[in-house]
């Protein structure tokens, strides 16, 4: 009796576990499952202070200061700039999630090459 409860206990398990990894893998139901894509972008800043160790996913503080100019910050001391190129592109993503104010929290994506260019990414991302 004991043997037979166990397999039948079992096979009731299976069932339920396979229907619903054919659930999971139904390619129809895919798309109405999926959110919409967020595409994460990236701005390039050059690192003025070489004695400051930036690690990847280190939390920077970009402000902008008029115009072009946006300065990268650790701990309130300047570090860096964000390249002048990127900046428009910056503040237009800014402008369009109405994030009021001339601060926005990023994190580090890559680190400084020999030119001391690094990326960095908003903490937050932006909505397209």
């Amino acid at each position: 009796m004991g043997l037979d409860f166990i397999r039948a206990k079992g096979e009731r398990f299976v069932q339920k576990r396979d229907k619903a990894r054919y659930k999971e893998l139904d390619l129809h139901d895919l798309r109405t499952r999926l959110g919409v894509d967020e595409i994460t972008a990236r701005y390039r800043c050059q690192l003025d202070d070489r004695s400051f160790a930036l690690e990847i996913s280190k939390p920077l503080i970009l402000r902008h200061i008029q115009g072009n100019v946006m300065h990268v910050l650790s701990v309130n001391r300047k570090i860096g700039h964000v390249l002048p190129e990127e900046v428009a592109d910056l503040l237009a993503a800014m402008r369009k999630n109405q994030h009021k104010g001339e601060f926005l929290t990023v994190v580090v994506v890559s680190l400084p090459e020999f030119d001391g260019t690094f990326t960095v990414k908003p903490k937050t991302a932006f909505k397209r």
